[in-house]
This record gives structure tokens, C-alpha cells and sequence, in this order.
């Protein structure tokens, strides 16, 4: 569940639905979970995300935990698409409306990103 920002945007138009399971002994949790989410760029430039992490909590330490969903939306605008000299350059925010769930994974950010070829292969950092 690492979700490391880059400039790099999806094809114009394209809609992705997905989601992950990660089973209780591979988390530092004491039960499974996972989220789901869809992704939608609308622009070049304009990609939104709406998740939904799976979580099991408790307000009060003597009551049993019950299942809750933490919902967060991401915006990633790219300003600068990448070119043969320079990189491409992205902002962000990850879950930047406190209304809507916890906010356990609130970020904004920054990013850029450059490909190099070499022969038949490329390297992309950011």
C-alpha cells in the first residue's frame, strides 16, 4: 500500500476500477483489508481518484471493532508536460478534504518526472 506520486498522467479519457486485499499477516493490523478506487483523466493534464481504504476501528477500548471505510479523493494537475530537454512537473493532493473520512493519508505534493532511452530501453525518474 505505497503509493509514491509521479508526474507520468494515464492516456486522455481513460477510466481505471481496481482494488487490492491485504491479508493480516502481511500488515502491521490485527485484520485483513485492502481498498478500491477509481481513476479518471479527463485532460492531459487533469487526474482525479477516489479511494476507499477498508479498516476495522474502535472509539472506546473496552468495545469490540467494527468495519469502516476511510473514502479519499486525489487531484494531480501536470503543468508541464515532459520534453526533450526538461521533465514533466506535477502537483497534487492526496485526500485533501478533512469532511469526507479521516484524512489518514492527507498529502500534497510535488513531482517531477524525466525518461531516458537507452538503445531499446528507458529509464523513468522522478
Amino acid at each position: 500500500m505505497l503509493n509514491v506520486p509521479s508526474a507520468e498522467m494515464n492516456n486522455t479519457g481513460r477510466l481505471m476500477v481496481g482494488g487490492n486485499f491485504l491479508p493480516k499477516g502481511m500488515n502491521p493490523f490485527d485484520f485483513h483489508t485492502g481498498n478500491y478506487f477509481v481513476n479518471l483523466t479527463f485532460f492531459s493534464f487533469l487526474e482525479l481518484t477516489y479511494r476507499e481504504t477498508l479498516l476495522k476501528t474502535s472509539y472506546m477500548t473496552d468495545k469490540p471493532k467494527y468495519n469502516q471505510q476511510d473514502r479519499s479523493m486525489s487531484i494531480k494537475l501536470r503543468p508541464v508536460k515532459e520534453g526533450k530537454w526538461w521533465p514533466a512537473l506535477a502537483i497534487g493532493a492526496n485526500d485533501p478534504f478533512k469532511s469526507l473520512g479521516k484524512n489518514y493519508y492527507r498529502s500534497i505534493y510535488g513531482a517531477i518526472t524525466k525518461h531516458f532511452l537507452f538503445g531499446a530501453h528507458e529509464l523513468g525518474v522522478t
